[in-house]
């Protein structure tokens, strides 16, 4: 009995002690989970007295720029309406400057028209100046030579259209014949010019000038309608060759 008694206590000794050491192990476990947790609280703690301030810091600056925010609020709506006048005044100038610029384009086709017909105009009048002035002229026939067997002519018909008169240039040359100069004692003499026309019922003209030189040159006067000119000569030997110009100054 004895016996059993000292190995009952051994055993309760035994569990007492290992129930003893496993509390120290859950307590210094605690203690070391404490301290961790608090360490981290302590973080945490510390994270949110920094965003707290940079909260506090960043209301601060709001609160501060909030009199500058609205004043660039009335600012920009003060200028919106000042821009919707100023797009509304351009707009009316625009109206205004494409009417002007209709008005401009209109006069300016009005002096173009004007400029075009003045022009047309002056150089009718210009042209009925010359007319009457007979400053005007037209060659008719320029230096044309023809060569008339004697006692033969060579006509042109013409019209004119104004009043005015003729200058017609004959200029004689001797006759080649067979290749052989033939030297005419009579080369100055036989050579006529000649114009005729009618004109209405009453006017007949008919004129003849005997051109005494070489190189001589016989006018006429005339009327403006068909005009008949000759030039010939009354040689009875040798004929002629002659180099005519006529021109009609108007």
């Amino acid at each position: 009995m004895t016996e059993q008694k000292s190995e009952k206590k051994v055993a309760s000794r035994t569990v007492a002690i290992a129930l003893a050491i496993i509390c120290i192990i859950l307590v210094v476990s605690l203690v070391g989970a404490i301290a961790g947790y608090t360490s981290i609280i302590r973080g945490k703690d510390n994270t949110i007295t920094t965003i707290t301030n940079q909260k506090n810091k960043l209301q601060t600056y709001l609160n501060g720029n909030a009199t500058l925010l609205n004043q660039t609020q009335k600012w920009l709506s003060g200028n919106i309406t000042a821009y919707d006048n100023y797009v509304n005044d351009h707009s009316y100038a625009d109206e205004q400057y494409l009417g002007l610029e209709t008005q401009y384009n209109a006069l300016l086709f009005q002096y173009s028209s004007y400029v075009d017909g003045h022009s047309y105009w002056n150089e009718q009048y210009q042209n009925l100046t010359n007319i009457l002035d007979l400053a005007n002229s037209t060659t008719w026939v320029n230096n044309q030579t023809v060569s008339q067997p004697m006692n033969s002519s060579t006509s042109w018909t013409f019209s004119a259209s104004y009043a005015g008169y003729l200058l017609i240039q004959v200029d004689v040359r001797p006759m080649v014949v067979n290749g052989t100069i033939v030297i005419d004692t009579g080369l100055l003499e036989g050579i006529y010019v000649r114009v005729n026309y009618t004109y209405g019922a009453s006017v007949f003209y008919d004129q003849q000038s005997n051109l005494t030189g070489i190189g001589m040159t016989a006018s006429f006067e005339v009327l403006p309608t068909n005009i008949g000119i000759t030039v010939g000569n009354t040689k009875s030997t040798n004929g002629a060759t002659e180099t005519v110009t006529i021109t009609y100054y108007y």
